[in-house]
């Protein structure tokens, strides 16, 4: 399977993507070391990636209006080729949290009928190999408190602010679009 790799720059710093010819397959977040995503491609799928830019024009038009605080619905394709039964459940489960909402490690456990799994879902998002469009930043705690982010808390307040979701002191206030995914 031939993996096409290229890079992004956005305002908040570079993002690296990884593809198939079926899909995104990886996404870094901004700022991810592309020699480092590259390495990790090569470990965790053993592929050798190749460089190729014209794999990518959709989402860098969707990742371009995104970091310019329009509102984007992903529709690039992904072609998830790692992760287990539950974390991909996890994964189609996040995807369907609108822009501009949120909602608690609970909330996705029990939308896939494992109520006790809020741990489980909180590594799973850990493990979300194409962060933004599978928006594991929209995840926070059960109380209103931003949870934890594998990139840091400052990234998830600017990418939750970027969808119009306001965090004051490492806690929850409002969004223009109404708060939690429902």
């Amino acid at each position: 399977m031939r993996i096409y790799v290229s890079t992004h720059e956005t305002a908040m710093g570079t993002v690296p993507l990884a593809a198939t010819s079926r899909g995104l397959v990886r996404m870094g977040l901004p700022g991810c070391d592309p020699a480092e995503f590259v390495a990790a491609l090569e470990r965790d799928l053993g592929a050798t990636p190749v460089e190729d830019d014209s794999q990518f024009r959709q989402i860098r038009g969707e990742l371009d209006r995104y970091f310019a605080g329009e509102r984007v619905e992903f529709a690039t394709p992904v072609h998830i080729l790692e992760g287990t039964p539950f974390q991909q459940r996890v994964w189609q489960e996040l995807r369907k949290i609108p822009h501009g909402r949120v909602a608690s490690y609970g909330e996705i456990a029990s939308r896939i009928d494992k109520p006790g799994a809020c741990r489980a879902v909180g590594q799973a998002n850990r493990r979300n190999p194409i962060a933004i469009v599978i928006p594991c930043h929209r995840i926070v705690a059960g109380d209103g408190g931003l949870g934890g982010f594998g990139a840091g808390q400052d990234l998830k307040v600017r990418l939750l602010g970027l969808e119009g979701v306001e965090v004051r002191g490492g806690r929850l206030i409002g969004s223009r679009s109404g708060g939690r995914a429902g």
